[in-house]
């Protein structure tokens, strides 16, 4: 695995336009433990407006995806669908005004089975009425149009002047070709023969012609494994993918026809919408964060018994609840909980912890099963703070400062954090700096969170983070900043956050920024960090203003990609 020693910058670009590049969506495009095509195209795809002429066997694959949908996994296979084939369902087709404030897939029978003419006409006549207002457009022959007379050839001439008159009078949409299903071995014949013909022109001209297919019979005539099936010569349907007329997909269940081009429906979608499955450029690897455990965010600190209560848990002064003025004292994180005048060096005890206490919150222990303290939660008095108070220390243990979906945090020089893997969110922040770990405060197991920024998409213009910095300082960090402006993230820099020096117990780093981001300062340190900056989700307030940042780095290689 290479490696990178200064920022990786990737910009996730979900522009909203389609992938102009032709592909071939086939057999090795089955996404069948639902791991391979990531959620975020997934989430664009479902935007998409699609068109879909078709008949019966079109039927059985928008059925697959609802069966996706309902029975596998709602979430990742979410999609509004459309079907006005089948009969007995009471649907019409909806007007072409629906796709104004809709989006999923609207599937219509084009007529009818063994008169490719009449489908050609229909479909040209649906996107006369459409076209304007979708962004995909398919229709797919069905395994009986080869029975009309028409040879391989005119078949796929004839479709082919259409399509390419539809795309000259519709350039911003995009038509998808698809092969002709081929069917099972008992109802093979010469039939399957005169499909494979269509099929090879079709192939051969969308890869001379750069244009995007689903290639449902590559799909149909390869078993799960890969491997092709034949009958003879003849190209034919796995046949566990098939109903008992050796025609139909088989729906409702894992290994069935139905959601196997389900599946493929939702790769191409996913292609469409910019997914990219080769990456190309650049390839990393992380090797964290770690699932969670008791003690730490990432599961990189798993101390014993013996080692609870760490040291430096407690401040040196308030850990024991000795009495003042007649009262048992708190017992507190490291702080500066004392006022000392600074005139005659007079010492108020609890000064600054009254104060804090009143102004800002309290701290509950971190236990873990067994009764041991291993942190501090600051418990805010409400959930817009403001910290004015520099008192507060941290701990070498865990310390969690969460103020909520809601809350915010602001008026402060410096909040300082030491050892110990810390937990951090607010949502609303301006005039702060947080120190989560420093190679002068402590090192040790200072794996850290920050969330800065969480509500939906602002307004464009709109900046809830303002004027704060973060530095990590050593150990993994991993940092979330949303909607921000005029701010730092510091994720490495030395003596104490001096920008001449690398902190040399940093270790590597990621921050994702997202939403509207303008006029920030992102600095490496001295590990691999890697920059997600989802750059489509920024909303300026107006069209010449973009998202200003600052990206410097230490030591190594900068590397640029622009991948999605």
């Amino acid at each position: 695995m290479k490696t990178y020693k200064w920022l990786i910058f990737f910009l996730i670009l979900f522009s909203g336009e389609l992938s102009a590049q032709g592909f071939v969506v086939d057999h090795t495009c089955i996404d069948e433990n639902d791991t391979v095509i990531p959620m975020e195209y997934l989430n664009a795809a479902r935007q998409l407006d699609i068109t879909f002429g078709h008949n019966s066997i079109g039927g059985d694959v928008t059925h697959g995806m609802e069966f996706l949908r309902d029975q596998v996994n709602s979430s990742r296979y979410d999609l509004t669908i459309i079907e006005s084939y089948h009969s007995g369902d009471g649907i019409d087709l909806p007007a072409p005004e629906w796709f104004d404030s809709n989006s999923g897939i609207v599937g219509w029978r084009v007529l009818s089975n063994d008169n490719p003419w009449d489908k050609r006409d229909n479909f040209s006549d649906h996107i006369a009425l459409y076209g304007s207002r979708v962004d995909v457009a398919m229709m797919k022959y069905g395994h009986l149009d080869q029975n009309d007379g028409e040879s391989p050839t005119q078949l796929f001439e004839r479709l082919r002047d259409d399509i390419e008159d539809l795309e000259s009078d519709y350039p911003n949409v995009v038509f998808v070709w698809w092969t002709m299903p081929v069917t099972a071995a008992s109802y093979c014949g010469s039939s399957n023969q005169t499909r494979y013909e269509y099929n090879t022109l079709v192939r051969q001209y969308v890869s001379e012609h750069n244009k995007v297919l689903l290639d449902i019979a590559d799909i149909e005539g390869h078993a799960p494994d890969g491997s092709p099936v034949y009958d003879g010569d003849c190209d034919v349907m796995y046949p566990e993918y098939a109903q008992e007329d050796n025609v139909h997909l088989r729906p409702h269940d894992e290994t069935s026809g139905a959601p196997r081009l389900a599946r493929a429906m939702w790769w191409l979608m996913a292609r469409l919408a910019g997914w990219d499955p080769d990456g190309g450029g650049e390839t990393l690897t992380l090797d964290w964060p770690d699932p969670p455990n008791a003690y730490s965010w990432d599961g990189s600190w798993s101390p014993s018994a013996s080692q609870l209560p760490p040291d430096g848990l407690f401040d040196d002064v308030y850990y024991d609840g000795h009495l003042v003025d007649g009262e048992p004292s708190p017992i507190l994180p490291q702080g500066d909980w004392d006022w000392v005048n600074p005139n005659n060096g007079d010492v108020s005890e609890l000064a600054n912890w009254n104060g804090f206490e009143s102004g800002t919150g309290h701290f509950d222990p971190l236990l873990d099963s067994q009764g041991n303290q291993f942190g501090w939660r600051l418990i805010g008095n409400s959930s817009d703070i403001e910290m004015t108070s520099t008192s507060y220390k941290g701990s070498d243990g865990v310390d969690i400062v969460d103020y909520g979906e809601n809350g915010s945090i602001h008026s402060t020089a410096s909040i300082r954090f030491q050892d110990g893997p810390d937990m951090i969110r607010y949502t609303q922040s301006w005039s702060i700096g947080w120190r989560v770990g420093s190679d002068i405060d402590g090192y040790d197991n200072d794996n850290d969170l920050v969330i800065a920024g969480y509500d939906a998409i602002q307004s464009p213009g709109e900046f809830p983070i303002q004027t704060s910095g973060v530095h990590t300082g050593p150990g993994n960090d991993l940092v979330f900043m949303k909607d921000m402006t005029r701010s730092m993230v510091d994720l490495g820099n030395g003596n104490d956050g001096s920008t001449d020096s690398i902190d040399q117990h940093d270790g590597d780093d990621i921050i994702v920024a997202d939403g509207n981001w303008l006029d920030n300062r992102v600095m490496g340190g001295g590990g691999d960090d890697i920059f997600f900056w989802y750059v489509d989700n920024n909303r300026p307030d107006n069209s010449w203003t973009g998202g200003r940042f600052l990206g410097t780095g230490s030591f190594g290689d900068a590397i640029w990609g622009d991948d999605t």
